[in-house]
């Protein structure tokens, strides 16, 4: 299921294919995004694949996440049993990555 919606005045767009996306899983992305703004106010959308990988049983899960900002976007994707702790995760790795690009 794709989904479409705006969030603190950033874009978010999830593409998941044929995968139900829990409430659980929106209130995550919010937080991320609150959390990334934190680092910098001029996000203008996050883009989030998701997929599951049935050729992995240990790590079903595959998430990406891309940043859009002024300049190079951000990227990070990682693989995990559940979602949440997922893009937990990579929310930290865009973080670290507009940390770097501020200096």
């Amino acid at each position: 299921m794709n989904q479409d919606s705006m969030y603190q005045g950033v874009r978010l767009d999830i593409q998941a294919g044929d995968i139900r996306i829990p409430d659980e899983v929106i209130t995550t992305l919010h937080e991320s995004i609150d959390k990334l703004k934190r680092r910098r106010d001029d996000i203008e959308s996050l883009t989030v694949y998701m997929k599951r990988e049935n050729a992995q049983p240990e790590s079903p899960k595959q998430v990406a996440m891309r940043l859009g900002v002024k300049g190079n976007d951000p990227y990070a994707e990682e693989n995990g049993l559940y979602w949440e702790p997922v893009i937990r995760s990579l929310t930290n790795k865009l973080n670290r990555q507009l940390e770097k690009m501020a200096e």
